[in-house]
């Protein structure tokens, strides 16, 4: 059987459309019982408030109290230089770090995002429910600004990674649904948003890796399955194949690369291959955080 992708892969350049459009009614995605890696898949200030003396004069103070300013300053098209209480900090020196410090700051005082789209939350959440992390992921050297949306509506979900380039420009390295698994060597696996097609108790996943050559994540492999005990027939009405799950787990797998899809594997097969790809990296844990004035200072200090 060749799987029908368009029903099982969401593939990232898809996701990243879609998030242009408006949200529909959330759904959450189905359970899934597969095994291995990929089953897991304002700031206010107040002042007190105290009664005036009777003898007191009514009209307001002349003095202003402390308040937080968007950033001027620019740098890589974006505003860099954050003020909290009064006190403006400085952006950091190196110039990387300005440019993302400066997108960051972007999305928490305008809701956009690095790329130019809008952060549309639609009651889903505030801006500050937004996690980031700075960090070297795809350890080319050079730090990242990492984004990630996962309490919105299903369709704008999202997670981003953004560089930047040697012209010293905001660059889009990655986007994904985040259901995302880092990896050493500059490896991420994805799984995707909606299981629909035949992969049953397995949960499909795309698999990329960063290119230093394009500077951005590349799609290397989408791994998707079809499981026999909750689908006996195929889409055109074809039965399992028993002869290729000679392992007798009732699931068969497919790697889809290189635009292709795959034919029909045994576990063996697949996992001899995710071993191959996979095996003997370590996977990233990401140092989120929420997205707020004091955080951002914290981050890029």
């Amino acid at each position: 059987m060749k799987l029908n992708k368009n029903i099982t892969a969401v593939c990232a350049s898809s996701l990243c459309a879609v998030l242009l459009c408006g949200c529909g009614t959330a759904s959450e995605p189905a359970e899934s019982g597969s095994s291995g890696a990929f089953d897991r898949y304002e700031i206010a200030t107040t002042q007190p408030i105290t009664e005036a003396p009777t003898d007191a004069p009514t009209e307001a103070p002349t003095t202003a109290l402390p308040v937080t300013e968007p950033p001027t300053t620019t740098a890589g098209g974006l505003s860099v230089g954050i003020q909290i209480g009064g006190e403006k900090t400085d952006p950091p020196a190196d110039s990387t770090l300005s440019t993302l410090r400066a997108a960051a700051e972007t999305l928490y005082y305008a809701s956009i995002y690095p790329n130019g789209t809008d952060c549309i939350l639609d009651g889903f959440g505030q801006i500050s429910d937004i996690q980031f992390a700075v960090i070297d992921i795809d350890e080319d050297g050079e730090m990242e600004l990492m984004l990630r949306d996962d309490f919105n509506c299903m369709a704008a979900m999202v997670e981003y990674v953004f560089g930047v380039d040697d012209a010293g420009n905001i660059v889009e390295e990655y986007c994904a649904f985040p259901a995302t698994v880092y990896y050493t060597g500059g490896y991420v696996t994805s799984g995707v948003s909606h299981n629909q097609g035949h992969a049953g108790r397995f949960w499909p996943y795309g698999v990329s890796r960063y290119n230093p050559a394009t500077g951005v994540y590349e799609d290397i492999a989408f791994v998707d399955a079809w499981d026999g005990e909750s689908f006996p027939t195929g889409y055109e009405g074809e039965a399992f194949p028993h002869d290729i799950d000679t392992s007798g787990t009732g699931i068969v797998y497919y790697i889809n690369q290189n635009g292709a899809d795959g034919e029909p594997i045994d576990v063996t097969a697949y996992e001899a291959w995710y071993s191959e790809t996979l095996g003997g990296r370590s996977e990233i844990t990401i140092p989120y955080r929420n997205l707020t004035e004091a955080n951002i200072a914290e981050a890029f200090r």
